[in-house]
């Protein structure tokens, strides 16, 4: 028998003794725990027995696996009866609905990082399998973005030119295994910062600089998409622009206007026309119309435009598809090491794309989270909080397996998840069918996809690039109303450096910009007062407990 102090056990109403009162709890084991309460010292001693100890350690690695799996914990999953009865319909219409929108966009991400096909469709099925298990926000989909496509296909096209300059040509292979050692050391970098709980690094950053950088990325897949939509893409890799800015490559555009492929601009024209359509129409009534909400604009457009594609036999005409671009069945992933083919030259340019990435990533993720927080969550749901430092680690985990598969950079969306909820999802099994029907498609279905042309995922890339102009907007607008000409001038330095240089030096010079000026405001002296009240009302502990009857005013002097 052994005697320690129990404070964390509220004792229930009992009979009263000579020592206080005696409470006893029945345990789950065969058991039992006595708990004395002494009124004299308001402390608790407990005595247990040995077998006590080991039902008490077996409880405690329980409840730790249920914090760390937090799939574990959610009640609308604990049993499969209940799940069946009440949840699983609307995690598998949302599941589907992510699906039609998202999987045909996937190939325009692989088209961005100049990579196969498989890496992007690959992203949808090992990713949000791992979320579901290790996140803490249920109805987050995580996938790849266009941000960190971009950045892997500079990071690739970086190493074809040193390549080809070295007399070695890359293949689709190299590049894929590029692309996946990009992603396992993202992978890496945020794995390690979630164990050094290194989460609150998601208050730091400046709007006016994220916001500066995603309108700027914005116009540079515009611009990079737009090329690839009129059918000069060859063209522009084979001048002097092809490693120049997006204003400089505006400027070759409209020098060889005359050199527009025709069919090419027609159905990215077309396409863009009708996403754009769609998309302005859910916005103004798919609150009141669940099938206008869900109708799969993107899933429609592919079919079309590779019906007509193969109806008319367009791409014997110089219309570019997908099977132009990675003949390759894709089958049952196989596994690769990232790491084994690359060079320490290689290794460091790779590794700061990949600290780009994973910064990038890890702060558009923290922003999906947080915007999918419900104020009252669903009784029969249960409640599971926001832990920043475990969604570090499973958004670590899930690319640095995905690297090993050479996905691409997977990360929470805004738009996904909210479409997510919207049209149903309940549970994080909604992320678990996601991957079954990536799957699905990515061994089944990518035949069907041989006749799909380029320029209508290059006419959905520019949709989604006038998404993120739009998302900048209100940022903007704020920011001219309260005159904060601080934070517009850095905000469209960001902007200008990124379309007239590169994304390189726009993220250089608003991480610098940011970290000068909280330096700068964490040297501004303040003014402590305290003023005695005797005029606050008696209950004012309840909102200032240290208070007593003081308030502190910090009066900071100005500029």
């Amino acid at each position: 028998m052994s005697n320690y102090q129990d404070s964390s056990h509220r004792p229930a109403p009992s009979q009263s003794t000579g020592y206080g009162s005696i409470t006893t709890e029945q345990l789950p084991t065969h058991t039992q725990r006595v708990l004395v309460h002494d009124d004299s010292t308001a402390s608790s001693t407990t005595t247990i027995s040995s077998t006590d100890i080991e039902s008490q350690d077996l409880a405690y690695v329980y409840e730790r696996t249920r914090y760390s799996l937090p799939y574990f914990r959610d009640s609308a999953v604990s049993t499969l009866q209940t799940y069946m009865q009440d949840y699983h319909k609307g995690d598998l219409i949302a599941a589907l609905t992510v699906a039609s929108l998202y999987i045909p966009l996937s190939f325009s991400f692989a088209s961005l990082a100049h990579v196969s096909p498989a890496s992007s469709l690959y992203a949808f099925v090992f990713h949000p399998i791992f979320w579901a298990l290790l996140g803490s926000a249920p109805l987050m989909v995580v996938g790849p973005e266009a941000t960190g496509s971009l950045l892997v296909g500079a990071t690739v096209r970086y190493s074809k030119v040193q390549g080809q300059q070295n007399g070695f040509y890359m293949t689709g292979s190299v590049e894929s295994l590029i692309c996946g050692a990009v992603t396992a050391l993202a992978g890496l970098i945020l794995t390690t910062a979630g164990i050094l709980r290194l989460g609150f690094l998601d208050n730091i950053l400046s709007r006016p600089f994220m916001h500066g950088f995603i309108s700027g990325i914005g116009f540079v897949l515009i611009t990079e998409q737009t090329l690839v939509g009129v059918g000069v893409e060859r063209l522009v890799k084979a001048s002097e622009v092809a490693d120049e800015s997006s204003v400089m490559k505006i400027i070759f555009l409209l020098h060889h206007l005359t050199e527009v492929h025709l069919a090419s601009a027609l159905i990215a024209t077309s396409t863009l026309a009708f996403n754009l359509v769609i998309s302005a129409a859910k916005r103004r009534h798919g609150k009141s119309n669940a099938a206008l909400f869900t109708f799969p604009d993107r899933l429609l457009s592919i079919v079309v435009a590779a019906f007509i594609t193969y109806a008319f036999r367009l791409d014997k005409q110089g219309l570019a598809i997908v099977s132009a671009v990675d003949d390759s069945q894709l089958g049952f992933p196989t596994a690769h090491v990232p790491l084994s083919f690359t060079s320490i030259s290689h290794l460091k340019d790779m590794t700061s794309t990949s600290i780009l990435v994973a910064l990038l990533g890890f702060f558009e993720s923290s922003v999906a989270a947080k915007s999918l927080r419900s104020p009252e969550p669903l009784p029969q749901l249960g409640h599971s909080p926001l832990n920043v430092d475990r969604d570090l680690v499973a958004l670590g985990v899930s690319n640095l397996v995905g690297g090993f598969f050479s996905t691409l950079p997977a990360f929470g969306g805004f738009g996904r998840s909210k479409l997510n909820a919207q049209a149903g999802g309940l549970t994080r099994m909604t992320s678990i069918f996601l991957a079954v029907v990536s799957l699905v498609c990515a061994m089944y279905a990518t035949p069907w996809l041989y006749y799909v042309p380029r320029p209508c995922l290059a006419a959905m890339s520019i949709a989604v690039g006038i998404s993120m102009l739009e998302e900048s907007y209100p940022e903007l607008l704020s920011i001219i109303t309260y005159k904060a000409w601080k934070e517009l001038l850095l905000m469209a330095a960001v902007f200008l450096a990124i379309i007239l240089h590169s994304m390189g030096l726009g993220i250089v010079l608003g991480f610098g910009w940011t970290i000068i000026t909280l330096i700068q405001d964490s040297t501004i002296s303040h003014n402590l007062m305290k003023w005695e009240s005797s005029e606050l009302p008696d209950n004012h502990h309840r909102c200032f407990p240290q208070s007593g009857k003081c308030l502190y005013l910090v009066i900071e002097p100005m500029a």
